[in-house]
């Protein structure tokens, strides 16, 4: 079992239909995406990432 470190960024609620995440306005008025979608935006438990560059395995962790 690996215990990652994930980058979550800016997250927005997630839908169980979205396949990409959405849309957001950066400061010079381009459209970028989201880096992540939630649960709950207020409280969220659980992160759902698009991008495996976003993950990093820091343990390997074994049980005999």
């Amino acid at each position: 079992m690996f215990l990652n470190k994930v980058l979550t960024g800016q997250y927005k609620q997630g839908k169980k239909e979205m396949s990409c995440l959405s849309e957001k306005t950066n400061v010079n008025g381009m459209p970028v995406l989201f880096d992540s979608a939630v649960d709950n935006v207020n409280k969220p438990s659980i992160f759902i990432i698009f991008n495996d560059s976003q993950v990093y395995a820091e343990y390997l962790v074994e049980y005999k």
